[in-house]
């Protein structure tokens, strides 16, 4: 997308750039199991994700299911410091698309 305004752009120089983000904490690498990090501002809200198993988009949920919840998972004896949350199934075109 980045080449149709900056053609020339090297993917070397997207990756020092993401790196200099990373270390700067003006990015946050968002981890998915078997898909490739994607990569966001730093400093959003509290937040997690919904992965697309069919088209690979990755959707914003502004929801958690709170500390109440995430303690009770817990297991006893366990500390809980921080947690991610990624939701894996369909978006609603890709869904729609399956169904037909």
């Amino acid at each position: 997308m980045v080449r149709r305004v900056l053609p020339t752009l090297g993917i070397a120089t997207v990756y020092r750039a993401i790196k200099r983000g990373l270390e700067g904490g003006t990015l946050r690498e968002v981890p998915l199991h078997g898909e490739p990090s994607r990569y966001e501002p730093a400093g959003l809200p509290h937040h997690h994700h919904f992965n697309c198993r069919s088209c690979h988009k990755v959707f914003d949920i502004h929801a958690c299911p709170g500390s109440r919840l995430l303690r009770a998972l817990t297991p006893r004896g366990y500390r809980l410091e921080s947690h991610d949350l990624v939701l894996h199934g369909q978006c609603p075109s890709c869904a729609g698309a399956s169904a037909t």
